[in-house]
């Protein structure tokens, strides 16, 4: 280390000291009698292999080459510890250590800058203090851009904005500016997250929420994807509110912005973009609204709901139910009121068991009736009659009853039941 710049640095620097030594073998003179010192300077080099600095002193312009950057901590396994990479102009101090080591970069400080009167109207005399009992008054600072803060605070900056602050208080403050930060709050264990465009990318999905790439100005949207296995290629499931850009089946669109879309598709969607990835994947599910409140919903399977209370549905224009065959079951009656006109159409029309068929008011109908007849029969043949039970010639007086067929129409009935 003897021949090396930043030694030949420090031993130029302590060459007017007489009544010192950078020999560390003199029985009179032990090592660490050299005194330290400490040297403003300016950083004008930075070696990003080494993670070394060259450093000019501020008054009597020394350089001091290659030399490391001190941190608060630093291990040499992994990186552990605190670092930055200093930049070129940078304003530190040099320690040029007491046993003859090689001096390095203490700490960083900010320049001074001057306060002038160009202030404020109402503050004629500049933003300087103007003294009082126990101080007196001042023209200098050394904020340097730092945003004003309170006393116990720690922060972190960077050159374009991006931060990390550790309120006095508990509030933990971490952002890349004002519109793209996350507050940690422990009042209530609050978390706040501020931003214009957010995005979450899991192995589940994703959540894009913000304003819509590529689109009008001012369009938001949020759009969240989800799959259903880690390793499908496609998410299944697609919810998107605000401006949907891409609705599924836009021949099929709603009258008015498709405002709020769920689509169930069999590994259809770019988990990250929520774009259609698979165009012929089945769509088993879809639900959309628009922003004059119409609704439209295509299931593909079957639809169970259980109600256990009362279901009521108002409707102020009519109700239309389409499908292949209906069944209603109600164990305590039914009643259908129609208002002024109640119409059942149908080729049959089943009314209770629905056996027998309902005649109508001028129907032509046709009945069977019973008619009783009386006559008077006379034995002729008694051979043929056992003997005992008749007389020859005996007359007997008879009833008979005979089956005739009656038509007629039907003239009365009930004018308000109709089929």
């Amino acid at each position: 280390m003897a021949g090396s710049p930043a030694a030949q640095s420090v031993n130029a620097n302590r060459s007017g000291d007489k009544s010192s030594t950078t020999f560390r073998s003199s029985m009179t003179s032990k090592e660490g009698h050299t005194s330290g010192k400490i040297v403003d300077g300016k950083v004008v080099g930075v070696n990003l292999v080494n993670w070394t600095v060259d450093v000019a002193s501020t008054y009597d312009r020394h350089k001091y080459l290659n030399i490391q950057v001190g941190s608060p901590y630093l291990h040499f396994s992994n990186g552990e510890g605190f670092y930055a990479i200093p930049e070129v102009g940078a304003k530190c101090m040099v320690c040029l250590p007491s046993d003859s080591s090689p001096p390095f970069v203490l700490s960083f400080v900010m320049p001074v800058e001057k306060v002038t009167d160009a202030g404020a109207a109402d503050a004629p005399k500049g933003t300087g203090t103007h003294g009082s009992v126990m101080k007196n008054a001042t023209a200098a600072r050394f904020d340097g851009g730092r945003p004003r803060g309170k006393p116990g605070d720690i922060g972190m900056r960077g050159r374009d904005g991006n931060f990390v602050i550790l309120h006095r208080g508990g509030v933990l403050q971490i952002g890349a500016n004002e519109l793209s930060q996350r507050m940690f709050i422990p009042l209530d264990n609050h978390m706040l997250d501020i931003s214009e465009r957010y995005s979450h990318h899991n192995v589940g999905g994703s959540i894009l929420w913000g304003l819509a790439e590529g689109l009008q100005d001012s369009a938001v949207t949020n759009c969240e994807t989800y799959r259903v296995f880690a390793d499908d290629k496609y998410a299944d499931i697609r919810v998107t509110k605000g401006f949907v850009a891409n609705p599924i089946d836009p021949e099929n669109a709603l009258p008015a912005r498709v405002v709020y879309e769920v689509v169930v598709g069999l590994k259809k969607f770019n988990a990250d973009s929520g774009d259609v990835g698979d165009a012929d994947a089945e769509v088993v599910y879809k639900f959309a609204l628009d922003r004059e409140g119409n609704i439209s919903t295509t299931i593909s399977g079957d639809v169970f709901c259980h109600i256990k209370k009362k279901l009521t549905l108002k409707m102020d224009d009519a109700l239309d139910v389409q499908g292949k065959s209906a069944s209603l079951r109600f164990d305590d009656g039914l009643t259908l009121d129609g208002g002024s006109s109640t119409t059942v159409k149908g080729d049959i029309i089943r009314l209770g068991s629905g056996t027998m068929p309902v005649a109508r008011k001028g129907d032509f109908v046709s009945t069977k009736v019973m008619i009783p007849v009386q006559g008077i029969i006379t034995v002729i043949a008694p051979a043929l009659i056992p003997a005992g039970l008749m007389v020859p010639g005996q007359v007997l007086q008879c009833q008979f009853q005979f089956l005739q067929a009656l038509g007629g129409v039907i003239t009365s009935g009930n004018e308000k039941v109709k089929a």
